[in-house]
Protein backbone atom coordinates (compact mmCIF):
# COMPACT_ATOMS: atom_id res chain seq x y z
CA UNK A 1 0.00 0.00 0.00
CA UNK A 2 1.75 3.27 -1.23
CA UNK A 3 -0.32 6.43 -0.89
CA UNK A 4 0.89 9.78 -2.42
CA UNK A 5 -0.48 12.28 -0.41
CA UNK A 6 2.05 15.03 -0.52
CA UNK A 7 2.21 16.04 -4.44
CA UNK A 8 0.30 19.63 -4.57
CA UNK A 9 -1.41 18.23 -7.74
CA UNK A 10 -2.90 15.04 -6.75
CA UNK A 11 -3.71 12.08 -4.38
CA UNK A 12 -3.25 8.50 -5.00
CA UNK A 13 -3.10 5.55 -3.73
CA UNK A 14 -1.27 2.61 -4.97
CA UNK A 15 -3.44 -1.03 -3.29
CA UNK A 16 -1.29 -4.42 -3.93
CA UNK A 17 -3.90 -6.38 -1.49
CA UNK A 18 -7.18 -7.43 -1.79
CA UNK A 19 -9.62 -4.96 -1.23
CA UNK A 20 -13.38 -4.56 -1.24
CA UNK A 21 -15.11 -1.28 -3.01
CA UNK A 22 -18.55 -0.39 -1.30
CA UNK A 23 -19.68 2.94 -3.61
CA UNK A 24 -22.95 3.17 -1.51
CA UNK A 25 -20.38 4.18 1.88
CA UNK A 26 -17.54 5.43 -0.81
CA UNK A 27 -15.46 3.35 0.58
CA UNK A 28 -12.33 0.80 -0.07
CA UNK A 29 -11.33 -1.81 2.48
CA UNK A 30 -8.39 -3.15 2.31
CA UNK A 31 -8.08 -6.61 3.38
CA UNK A 32 -4.46 -8.16 5.18
CA UNK A 33 -2.82 -11.38 3.90
CA UNK A 34 -3.66 -14.49 5.81
CA UNK A 35 -2.84 -14.59 9.29
CA UNK A 36 -1.27 -10.95 9.04
CA UNK A 37 -2.23 -8.26 11.33
CA UNK A 38 -2.92 -5.03 9.49
CA UNK A 39 0.06 -3.03 9.03
CA UNK A 40 -1.74 0.30 10.74
CA UNK A 41 -4.89 1.99 11.42
CA UNK A 42 -3.86 4.59 9.47
CA UNK A 43 -7.83 6.29 7.57
CA UNK A 44 -6.87 7.95 4.22
CA UNK A 45 -9.46 10.19 2.57
CA UNK A 46 -8.81 11.01 -1.24
CA UNK A 47 -10.78 13.05 -3.75
CA UNK A 48 -9.74 11.01 -6.55
CA UNK A 49 -9.21 13.89 -9.06
CA UNK A 50 -6.32 15.64 -10.67
CA UNK A 51 -6.78 19.13 -9.52
CA UNK A 52 -5.85 19.17 -5.55
CA UNK A 53 -4.58 22.59 -5.83
CA UNK A 54 -8.29 23.61 -6.79
CA UNK A 55 -10.01 23.89 -3.47
CA UNK A 56 -13.37 24.95 -5.14
CA UNK A 57 -13.10 22.22 -7.95
CA UNK A 58 -12.15 19.71 -5.24
CA UNK A 59 -14.98 20.31 -2.94
CA UNK A 60 -16.96 18.24 -5.90
CA UNK A 61 -15.54 15.59 -5.83
CA UNK A 62 -16.89 13.05 -3.97
CA UNK A 63 -14.25 11.89 -1.38
CA UNK A 64 -13.70 8.43 -0.51
CA UNK A 65 -12.03 6.71 2.74
CA UNK A 66 -9.45 4.03 2.56
CA UNK A 67 -8.55 1.69 5.46
CA UNK A 68 -7.22 -1.46 6.52
CA UNK A 69 -9.69 -4.10 7.64
CA UNK A 70 -9.25 -5.58 11.14
CA UNK A 71 -8.63 -9.41 9.87
CA UNK A 72 -9.94 -10.84 6.45
CA UNK A 73 -14.05 -11.62 7.47
CA UNK A 74 -14.03 -7.73 8.56
CA UNK A 75 -16.64 -5.86 6.47
CA UNK A 76 -19.44 -6.94 4.28
CA UNK A 77 -19.51 -10.01 2.13
CA UNK A 78 -18.83 -9.34 -1.98
CA UNK A 79 -21.03 -9.36 -4.18
CA UNK A 80 -19.43 -9.16 -7.18
CA UNK A 81 -15.32 -11.11 -7.15
CA UNK A 82 -12.95 -9.46 -10.06
CA UNK A 83 -9.72 -11.18 -11.22
CA UNK A 84 -8.31 -8.14 -12.71
CA UNK A 85 -7.16 -4.85 -10.50
CA UNK A 86 -9.79 -1.95 -10.07
CA UNK A 87 -8.89 1.82 -11.32
CA UNK A 88 -10.92 4.34 -9.22
CA UNK A 89 -11.18 7.82 -10.46
CA UNK A 90 -13.58 10.86 -10.88
CA UNK A 91 -15.36 12.24 -13.74
CA UNK A 92 -15.65 15.78 -12.30
CA UNK A 93 -13.59 19.17 -13.17
CA UNK A 94 -14.58 20.83 -16.75
CA UNK A 95 -16.48 17.99 -18.61
CA UNK A 96 -16.46 19.19 -22.35
CA UNK A 97 -13.72 21.56 -22.17
CA UNK A 98 -11.37 19.60 -24.58
CA UNK A 99 -8.23 20.94 -22.61
CA UNK A 100 -9.36 19.51 -19.54
CA UNK A 101 -10.87 16.22 -20.96
CA UNK A 102 -7.11 15.37 -21.85
CA UNK A 103 -5.06 17.11 -19.21
CA UNK A 104 -7.10 16.29 -16.22
CA UNK A 105 -8.60 12.82 -16.93
CA UNK A 106 -7.26 10.77 -20.80
CA UNK A 107 -3.76 11.41 -20.43
CA UNK A 108 -3.38 10.29 -16.76
CA UNK A 109 -5.76 7.44 -16.79
CA UNK A 110 -3.93 6.19 -20.04
CA UNK A 111 -0.67 6.59 -18.42
CA UNK A 112 -2.42 4.45 -15.18
CA UNK A 113 -4.29 1.93 -17.27
CA UNK A 114 -2.35 1.08 -20.74
CA UNK A 115 -0.14 -1.17 -18.96
CA UNK A 116 -2.96 -3.65 -18.36
CA UNK A 117 -3.70 -4.31 -22.03
CA UNK A 118 -7.52 -3.91 -21.39
CA UNK A 119 -7.42 -6.12 -18.41
CA UNK A 120 -8.46 -3.21 -15.70
CA UNK A 121 -11.63 -2.34 -14.02
CA UNK A 122 -12.86 1.07 -13.97
CA UNK A 123 -14.58 2.51 -10.95
CA UNK A 124 -15.86 5.91 -11.37
CA UNK A 125 -17.17 8.53 -9.09
CA UNK A 126 -19.18 11.66 -9.38
CA UNK A 127 -20.06 9.21 -12.57
CA UNK A 128 -20.78 12.56 -15.46
CA UNK A 129 -22.76 10.11 -17.94
CA UNK A 130 -22.42 12.47 -20.99
CA UNK A 131 -19.04 12.57 -20.37
CA UNK A 132 -18.50 8.53 -20.06
CA UNK A 133 -20.44 8.42 -23.06
CA UNK A 134 -18.24 10.72 -25.27
CA UNK A 135 -15.11 9.62 -24.90
CA UNK A 136 -16.01 5.80 -24.32
CA UNK A 137 -14.01 4.83 -27.59
CA UNK A 138 -10.70 5.73 -25.22
CA UNK A 139 -12.04 4.43 -22.25
CA UNK A 140 -12.28 0.92 -24.30
CA UNK A 141 -9.49 0.63 -25.57
CA UNK A 142 -8.04 0.88 -22.34
CA UNK A 143 -10.65 -1.24 -20.16
CA UNK A 144 -12.53 -4.72 -21.55
CA UNK A 145 -15.21 -4.26 -18.80
CA UNK A 146 -18.30 -2.02 -18.32
CA UNK A 147 -17.46 1.01 -16.01
CA UNK A 148 -18.65 0.53 -12.34
CA UNK A 149 -20.60 3.66 -11.02
CA UNK A 150 -19.85 4.02 -8.11
CA UNK A 151 -22.18 6.77 -7.17
CA UNK A 152 -25.25 4.41 -7.34
CA UNK A 153 -23.87 0.86 -6.79
CA UNK A 154 -24.96 -1.11 -4.23
CA UNK A 155 -23.05 -4.42 -4.85
CA UNK A 156 -19.63 -4.55 -2.54
CA UNK A 157 -17.37 -5.32 -5.51
CA UNK A 158 -13.86 -6.95 -4.32
CA UNK A 159 -10.47 -6.61 -6.13
CA UNK A 160 -6.88 -8.46 -6.13
CA UNK A 161 -5.47 -4.97 -6.06
CA UNK A 162 -5.99 -1.39 -7.49
CA UNK A 163 -5.28 1.99 -7.47
CA UNK A 164 -7.22 5.07 -6.37
CA UNK A 165 -7.08 8.23 -7.94
CA UNK A 166 -4.70 9.56 -11.40
CA UNK A 167 -1.21 11.19 -11.01
CA UNK A 168 -1.60 14.73 -12.58
CA UNK A 169 0.35 15.64 -15.77
CA UNK A 170 0.88 18.61 -17.33
CA UNK A 171 -1.12 20.52 -19.78
CA UNK A 172 -1.39 18.00 -22.52
CA UNK A 173 1.49 15.99 -21.81
CA UNK A 174 2.81 13.88 -19.30
CA UNK A 175 5.89 16.18 -17.87
CA UNK A 176 8.33 19.07 -19.10
CA UNK A 177 11.57 17.09 -17.98
CA UNK A 178 11.85 13.50 -18.53
CA UNK A 179 13.02 11.36 -21.39
CA UNK A 180 10.23 9.25 -21.18
CA UNK A 181 8.08 11.63 -21.87
CA UNK A 182 8.40 12.11 -25.54
CA UNK A 183 8.09 7.94 -25.75
CA UNK A 184 4.87 8.29 -23.59
CA UNK A 185 2.95 11.25 -25.84
CA UNK A 186 3.98 9.53 -28.96
CA UNK A 187 2.33 5.78 -27.30
CA UNK A 188 -0.48 8.33 -26.33
CA UNK A 189 -1.53 10.19 -30.06
CA UNK A 190 -1.05 6.43 -31.45
CA UNK A 191 -3.61 5.38 -29.26
CA UNK A 192 -5.95 7.96 -29.92
CA UNK A 193 -5.58 7.39 -33.60
CA UNK A 194 -6.11 3.77 -33.33
CA UNK A 195 -9.19 4.38 -30.71
CA UNK A 196 -10.99 6.46 -32.88
CA UNK A 197 -9.54 4.78 -36.12
CA UNK A 198 -8.19 7.80 -37.68
CA UNK A 199 -6.83 7.63 -41.52
CA UNK A 200 -4.10 9.59 -41.28
CA UNK A 201 -0.62 9.09 -39.41
CA UNK A 202 1.31 11.86 -41.38
CA UNK A 203 1.39 14.68 -43.37
CA UNK A 204 3.39 13.73 -46.70
CA UNK A 205 5.20 16.51 -48.11
CA UNK A 206 6.09 14.51 -51.03
CA UNK A 207 2.24 13.64 -51.95
CA UNK A 208 1.40 17.34 -51.95
CA UNK A 209 4.67 18.53 -53.89
CA UNK A 210 3.60 15.70 -56.73
CA UNK A 211 0.17 16.42 -57.08
CA UNK A 212 -2.67 19.31 -56.95
CA UNK A 213 -3.97 18.11 -53.91
CA UNK A 214 -3.60 21.28 -51.63
CA UNK A 215 -2.43 21.85 -48.16
CA UNK A 216 -5.53 21.36 -45.75
CA UNK A 217 -5.95 24.16 -43.12
CA UNK A 218 -8.64 24.03 -40.14
CA UNK A 219 -9.20 27.35 -38.62
CA UNK A 220 -11.22 27.16 -35.33
CA UNK A 221 -13.94 29.95 -35.46
CA UNK A 222 -15.06 30.86 -31.93
CA UNK A 223 -18.24 32.84 -31.34
CA UNK A 224 -18.38 33.62 -27.97
CA UNK A 225 -14.89 35.25 -26.48
CA UNK A 226 -11.73 35.54 -28.28
CA UNK A 227 -13.46 35.77 -32.01
CA UNK A 228 -12.07 36.54 -35.28
CA UNK A 229 -13.94 39.88 -36.09
CA UNK A 230 -12.93 39.47 -39.82
CA UNK A 231 -12.98 35.75 -39.96
CA UNK A 232 -14.30 36.10 -43.62
CA UNK A 233 -11.51 37.62 -44.57
CA UNK A 234 -9.22 35.64 -42.82
CA UNK A 235 -10.13 32.81 -44.84
CA UNK A 236 -10.26 34.13 -48.16
CA UNK A 237 -6.49 35.08 -47.68
CA UNK A 238 -5.59 31.59 -46.92
CA UNK A 239 -7.58 30.62 -49.41
CA UNK A 240 -5.63 32.97 -51.64
CA UNK A 241 -2.35 31.86 -50.23
CA UNK A 242 -3.30 28.55 -52.25
CA UNK A 243 -4.74 26.43 -48.78
CA UNK A 244 -8.16 24.54 -48.90
CA UNK A 245 -9.68 26.04 -45.47
CA UNK A 246 -11.97 24.02 -43.51
CA UNK A 247 -13.81 26.61 -40.96
CA UNK A 248 -14.54 24.70 -37.64
CA UNK A 249 -16.83 26.28 -35.50
CA UNK A 250 -18.15 25.46 -31.85
CA UNK A 251 -21.08 23.21 -33.12
CA UNK A 252 -18.68 21.26 -35.72
CA UNK A 253 -16.46 21.41 -32.51
CA UNK A 254 -19.16 19.52 -30.35
CA UNK A 255 -19.61 16.80 -32.70
CA UNK A 256 -17.45 13.89 -31.52
CA UNK A 257 -15.54 11.72 -32.74
CA UNK A 258 -16.08 13.31 -36.56
CA UNK A 259 -14.76 16.51 -35.43
CA UNK A 260 -11.56 14.00 -34.92
CA UNK A 261 -11.46 12.62 -38.02
CA UNK A 262 -12.23 16.47 -39.76
CA UNK A 263 -8.80 17.56 -38.07
CA UNK A 264 -7.23 14.22 -38.78
CA UNK A 265 -7.90 15.66 -42.46
CA UNK A 266 -5.77 18.73 -41.88
CA UNK A 267 -2.37 19.66 -42.27
CA UNK A 268 -2.48 22.40 -40.08
CA UNK A 269 -4.71 23.65 -37.61
CA UNK A 270 -4.84 27.24 -36.51
CA UNK A 271 -7.09 29.17 -33.67
CA UNK A 272 -6.88 31.40 -31.02
CA UNK A 273 -5.46 30.50 -27.48
CA UNK A 274 -8.31 28.48 -26.06
CA UNK A 275 -9.45 24.92 -25.33
CA UNK A 276 -9.96 24.82 -28.93
CA UNK A 277 -6.62 24.10 -30.62
CA UNK A 278 -6.45 21.09 -28.39
CA UNK A 279 -7.93 19.43 -31.50
CA UNK A 280 -4.47 19.15 -32.45
CA UNK A 281 -4.55 15.89 -30.53
CA UNK A 282 -5.91 14.46 -33.90
CA UNK A 283 -3.44 15.99 -36.54
CA UNK A 284 -1.03 13.68 -38.00
CA UNK A 285 2.30 13.38 -37.39
CA UNK A 286 4.27 16.15 -38.86
CA UNK A 287 1.20 18.59 -38.74
CA UNK A 288 1.22 22.04 -37.52
CA UNK A 289 -0.61 24.53 -34.85
CA UNK A 290 -0.82 27.64 -35.47
CA UNK A 291 -1.65 29.68 -32.21
CA UNK A 292 -2.48 33.17 -32.24
CA UNK A 293 -1.91 34.86 -29.01
CA UNK A 294 -4.09 37.61 -27.77
CA UNK A 295 -2.95 40.78 -26.37
CA UNK A 296 -1.78 40.62 -22.80
CA UNK A 297 1.87 38.93 -22.20
CA UNK A 298 -0.06 35.85 -22.69
CA UNK A 299 2.68 34.33 -24.57
CA UNK A 300 4.09 31.50 -21.78
CA UNK A 301 0.88 30.58 -20.89
CA UNK A 302 0.00 29.75 -24.68
CA UNK A 303 3.16 28.20 -24.91
CA UNK A 304 3.14 25.80 -21.74
CA UNK A 305 -0.94 25.07 -22.61
CA UNK A 306 -0.20 24.43 -26.29
CA UNK A 307 3.05 25.30 -27.85
CA UNK A 308 5.53 23.01 -25.83
CA UNK A 309 3.18 19.79 -25.81
CA UNK A 310 3.81 20.13 -29.64
CA UNK A 311 7.29 19.03 -29.31
CA UNK A 312 6.45 15.48 -27.73
CA UNK A 313 3.74 14.97 -30.24
CA UNK A 314 5.98 14.73 -33.32
CA UNK A 315 4.17 18.43 -34.59
CA UNK A 316 5.23 21.83 -35.75
CA UNK A 317 4.62 24.67 -33.97
CA UNK A 318 3.98 28.26 -34.95
CA UNK A 319 2.91 31.51 -32.42
CA UNK A 320 1.51 34.66 -34.03
CA UNK A 321 0.94 36.99 -31.24
CA UNK A 322 -1.10 39.70 -32.51
CA UNK A 323 -0.17 43.64 -31.38
CA UNK A 324 -2.28 46.35 -29.90
CA UNK A 325 -4.00 47.17 -33.16
CA UNK A 326 -5.53 43.97 -33.63
CA UNK A 327 -7.45 43.73 -30.37
CA UNK A 328 -10.58 45.12 -29.62
CA UNK A 329 -9.14 46.18 -26.32
CA UNK A 330 -8.51 49.62 -28.00
CA UNK A 331 -12.12 49.55 -28.45
CA UNK A 332 -12.90 49.71 -25.17
CA UNK A 333 -9.50 51.27 -22.96
CA UNK A 334 -7.71 54.29 -23.34
CA UNK A 335 -3.83 53.29 -25.08
CA UNK A 336 -2.70 54.49 -21.69
CA UNK A 337 -4.66 52.62 -19.48
CA UNK A 338 -2.89 49.56 -17.65
CA UNK A 339 -4.69 47.18 -19.93
CA UNK A 340 -1.77 48.26 -22.37
CA UNK A 341 1.20 49.50 -20.80
CA UNK A 342 1.40 46.87 -17.92
CA UNK A 343 -0.48 44.07 -18.08
CA UNK A 344 1.82 41.94 -15.73
CA UNK A 345 -0.21 44.15 -12.96
CA UNK A 346 -3.27 42.42 -13.88
CA UNK A 347 -1.59 39.06 -14.12
CA UNK A 348 -0.31 39.74 -10.27
CA UNK A 349 -3.63 40.87 -9.33
CA UNK A 350 -5.63 37.19 -9.96
CA UNK A 351 -6.28 34.74 -12.45
CA UNK A 352 -9.47 36.27 -12.27
CA UNK A 353 -8.47 39.97 -13.11
CA UNK A 354 -6.35 38.76 -15.84
CA UNK A 355 -9.12 36.41 -17.80
CA UNK A 356 -11.47 38.91 -17.28
CA UNK A 357 -9.66 41.03 -19.58
CA UNK A 358 -7.63 39.35 -21.94
CA UNK A 359 -9.46 35.86 -22.58
CA UNK A 360 -12.86 37.04 -21.77
CA UNK A 361 -13.63 40.76 -22.84
CA UNK A 362 -11.07 40.26 -25.95
CA UNK A 363 -11.32 39.15 -29.04
CA UNK A 364 -9.05 39.79 -32.62
CA UNK A 365 -9.22 41.59 -35.35
CA UNK A 366 -6.13 39.79 -37.24
CA UNK A 367 -3.79 42.15 -39.79
CA UNK A 368 -4.47 39.62 -42.58
CA UNK A 369 -1.39 41.36 -44.42
CA UNK A 370 0.78 40.74 -41.43
CA UNK A 371 -0.55 37.37 -40.97
CA UNK A 372 -0.11 36.41 -44.98
CA UNK A 373 3.35 36.09 -44.73
CA UNK A 374 3.05 33.59 -41.43
CA UNK A 375 0.91 31.17 -44.29
CA UNK A 376 2.90 32.01 -47.35
CA UNK A 377 5.95 30.55 -45.40
CA UNK A 378 4.30 27.11 -44.16
CA UNK A 379 2.31 26.77 -47.16
CA UNK A 380 5.81 26.76 -49.03
CA UNK A 381 7.63 24.40 -46.47
CA UNK A 382 4.38 21.89 -47.18
CA UNK A 383 4.84 22.03 -51.03
CA UNK A 384 8.34 22.87 -51.53
CA UNK A 385 7.65 25.61 -54.27
CA UNK A 386 9.12 29.35 -54.36
CA UNK A 387 5.92 32.10 -54.12
CA UNK A 388 6.47 35.87 -53.97
CA UNK A 389 4.94 36.85 -50.48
Amino acid sequence: MICELSNYRYNMCSIEVNLKVMGSSASVLLIPPTLTAPPDTTVWKIRPFTRKWEEVTMARVRELTIQWASNQNQGPACDVTHDVPVLIFATAGFPFNLFHDYTDLLIPLFIAANQYNGKIQFAVTNFHWPWINKFMPHLQALSHYPIINLDSETLVHCFPSGQVGLRATFPMTVDNYSAQNVSTMVRFRHFVRTSLSLERTLVDITDQKNSNKKPRIAILLRKVTRTFTNENEIVEMAKGVGFEVVRVDPETTKDFPRIAHLINSCDVLMGLHGAGLTNMMYLPNNGTLIQVIPWGDLRFISWKDFGEPTKYMGLNYIEYEIKEEESTLIEKYPRNHTVFTNPQELHKQSWKAMSSVYLVEQSVKLDVNRFRGVLVDLFNSLTQKTRKK
